[in-house]
């Protein structure tokens, strides 16, 4: 793992990210960018080695509207067989405690799963 300062032209967003793009007026495009704009840019972006980011998608729109070029970003070598699993996860746990859009408990087994891609969550993260 290593923190770097990135230009934001060389990150390549994830192409299965679960996260709707946003623009300006939406909701939460506008509480990303008062938090932005209230406290700085305090929480880096996570990207693997080929750049491909893997959370903070949101984050980076709004930077690069703000007129940002270059974010912290932290860098971590992963597969990528296992980058779509830790993308969803950290998805999951921004959510402070909600269920996310895409992440549903299944009642039957109890697991955390993200239908949309077929990634169960329980043999990654929450047990």
């Amino acid at each position: 793992m290593d923190l770097r300062k990135i230009k934001i032209a060389d990150l390549v967003p994830a192409s299965y990210n679960p996260r709707k793009a946003l623009k300006p007026g939406d909701k939460e495009y506008e509480k990303i960018k008062r938090s932005i704009e209230e406290f700085g840019y305090c929480e880096p972006v996570i990207v693997n080695s080929d750049m491909t980011i893997i959370g903070g998608h949101q984050r980076v729109t709004v930077l690069r509207d703000l007129g940002y070029t270059e974010i912290d970003c932290i860098v971590i070598e992963i597969e990528k067989t296992k980058e779509k699993s830790l993308n969803v996860a950290l998805n999951k746990i921004c959510c402070r405690g909600r269920t996310c859009f895409f992440v549903a408990k299944r009642k039957s087994r109890g697991a955390y799963s993200a239908p949309r891609h077929g990634i169960d969550l329980s043999v990654h993260f929450f047990h």
